[in-house]
């Protein structure tokens, strides 16, 4: 009998602004994982890096998630930040787009206890910042 694997699906849900602070500008990314197969996934590190408009805007590290249940999704939501400057472009190549949509690019690593190679994905496409700036 053979063990098929199949890997975990990460997309963005959400890329919103919240308060700014100095030097930083603190955002909400809500990202959305699915897991694929008939067991219980235990997550037991999770790291993400996310360009947006072909900068690194955000990158950080999880551990100890909330499993996923078996052929199940969950959605995590974290406060991440960065720098203003990097917020400035981004906002202002949503404004050029007409649409306020930008362009992203995130890449995630699974860890999980029951696996031992990480499996990783890689996303691009484009997010829509309009409604939150009223573009």
């Amino acid at each position: 009998m053979t063990t098929t694997y199949e890997k975990p699906e990460v997309s963005l849900v959400s890329f919103q602004p919240l308060s700014r602070k100095g030097m930083e500008q603190t955002i909400v990314i809500q990202l959305n994982i699915k897991n694929h197969t008939k067991k219980e996934l235990s997550i037991s590190k999770f790291s993400y890096s996310l360009k947006v408009e072909e900068l690194e805007a955000v990158r950080g590290v999880f551990s100890n998630l909330k499993p996923i249940p078996a052929f199940g999704a969950t959605k995590i939501e974290f406060h991440a930040t960065m720098n203003i400057f990097s917020a400035f472009r981004i906002l202002e190549s949503a404004i050029k787009s007409k649409n306020g949509a930008i362009r992203y690019a995130l890449n995630t690593k699974i860890h999980s206890a029951w696996w031992k190679l990480a499996s990783t994905s890689a996303k691009s496409g484009q997010i829509n910042l309009g409604s939150t700036y009223n573009l």
